[in-house]
C-alpha cells in the first residue's frame, strides 16, 4: 500500500492543513443535532479535501465521539469509512457521474433510512462536473434534505459551482500547504518509515510538491527506494529535477539573449535525463519571483514576455511530439533579434 494511503489523516488532529483543522474542530462546539447538514470543500488538487471529507462523515456516524477531540478513528463506523466500505457513507465521483440520471438515482437513495446509526453522508467529489440539469435536481435535495442526510460536496473549480448551491453549504476553503506544513507531514513519515533522509532532501521536496500534500508524499516515497542515505543530489538525480545553478544559467542567457547558450542547456538536460516539464516550472517560478521581487536587472517588460512565452510552450507540451520543443521554440522566439 502506498504511504499516501497508509499515513492519509484519520482523525481531527492529523489534518495536516492547519486552517483546516482549525474550521473542523470548530464544529465540534455543537452537538450532533446541530450541525450543518451540507459543506462545499474547495481547493487545489492534493490539498485533502477527501480526507477531511471522510473525517467530516467520522462527526456523524463515530460510536467513541468526544467533544474534544472529535472522531475516535478507531471504532468500527470510523475503519469502514476509512476503508470505503460503510454503508451509510457513499462516495460519488461527479467527473464519471455528471448527469441527471446519477442525480436522480442518489435522491431516490437519499429517502432511504440509514443501515445503522442516524446518518447517511452523500461526499460528491469535483461536483463543479455536474451538468446544469444535475445541479438543479441537486438543489431541490439541498433545499428539502432529510433529517439524516448530509452532504460533503468538493470541487477544484469553486466558480463553477452555482451560487444556489453554495449558499446552501457551509464552506471549508483549501489553500495550497506551505512549505513548513509539508516538510512537517514527511517528517511524521520519515519517521515511522526509518527512512535515512537528509533535511535538506526533505525541504526540497516541499519545494517541488506544488503545495500539494498528495504530491508530496509520492515524492518521498518514490525516493524511499534509495537503498543509500538519500540527499539532495539523490533526490535531485531520482526525480529528475533541475538545479539552482543550471536555471541560473538559462535565465542569464535569456537576459543576455543568448540563444545558442540556452538551446545547448536545453540540450544538456535531454542528455542527463531530466524532466523537461518540471524544468520549465521552476524556471516560470524563478521569473515570477524576479517580476515581483525586482531583484534583477532584467527589465520588466522583458520578463513579462519571457513568462507569457514560457507559459504558452508549457500548454504545448502534451500535443508535442518532442518534450523539449515547446521550450527550445520559445527561446528562440524571446532570443530572435529585434
Amino acid at each position: 500500500m502506498s504511504f499516501y494511503r497508509i499515513y492519509r489523516p484519520q482523525i481531527i488532529s492529523e489534518i495536516d492543513n492547519t486552517h483546516v483543522r482549525e474550521q473542523v474542530l470548530s464544529l465540534l462546539k455543537k452537538d450532533r443535532s446541530e450541525l450543518p447538514h451540507a459543506y462545499l470543500l474547495t481547493g487545489p488538487k492534493g490539498s485533502g479535501k477527501t480526507t477531511t471529507a471522510r473525517i467530516l462523515s467520522k462527526l456523524y456516524t463515530c460510536t467513541k465521539f468526544s467533544k474534544k477531540t472529535g472522531p475516535c478513528g478507531a471504532c468500527d463506523s470510523c475503519q469502514t469509512i476509512a476503508s470505503g466500505r460503510n454503508m451509510d457513507v457513499l462516495e460519488l465521483d461527479a467527473a464519471s457521474n455528471r448527469g441527471i440520471d446519477e442525480i436522480r438515482e442518489l435522491r431516490d437513495r437519499i429517502a432511504l433510512a440509514p443501515v445503522s446509526g442516524e446518518y447517511k453522508i452523500y461526499i460528491i467529489d469535483e461536483v463543479h462536473m455536474l451538468t446544469t440539469e444535475a445541479f438543479n435536481a441537486l438543489l431541490k435535495t439541498l433545499e428539502e434534505p432529510p433529517k439524516h442526510a448530509v452532504f460533503i460536496l468538493a470541487t477544484t473549480d469553486a466558480q463553477k459551482v452555482p451560487l444556489t448551491i453554495k449558499s446552501r453549504c457551509i464552506a471549508i476553503p483549501f489553500r495550497r500547504a506551505t512549505d513548513e506544513e509539508l516538510i512537517t507531514a514527511l517528517k511524521k513519515i520519515v519517521a515511522k518509515e526509518h527512512i535515512d533522509v537528509e533535511s535538506d532532501a526533505i525541504a526540497f521536496i516541499a519545494s517541488i510538491a506544488d503545495g500539494a500534500f498528495r504530491d508530496a508524499v509520492k515524492l518521498l516515497e518514490q525516493v524511499s527506494f534509495s537503498t543509500k542515505k538519500i540527499t539532495l543530489v539523490t533526490v535531485t538525480d531520482m526525480l529528475a529535477t533541475s538545479d539552482a545553478g543550471i536555471r541560473e544559467q538559462f535565465i542569464h542567457a535569456l537576459t543576455t539573449k543568448n540563444q545558442d547558450q540556452a538551446l545547448k542547456l536545453i540540450k544538456d538536460l535531454v542528455l542527463h535525463g531530466k524532466d523537461i516539464k518540471q524544468f520549465m516550472v521552476d524556471i516560470v517560478k524563478d521569473c515570477q519571483k524576479i517580476l515581483i521581487g525586482g531583484s534583477s536587472s532584467w527589465d520588466t517588460a522583458s520578463c513579462k514576455e519571457c513568462l507569457t512565452l514560457m507559459i504558452s510552450a508549457f500548454g504545448q507540451l502534451k500535443i508535442s511530439p518532442i518534450a523539449e520543443l515547446p521550450l527550445e521554440l520559445a527561446v528562440m522566439e524571446f532570443c530572435k533579434k529585434d
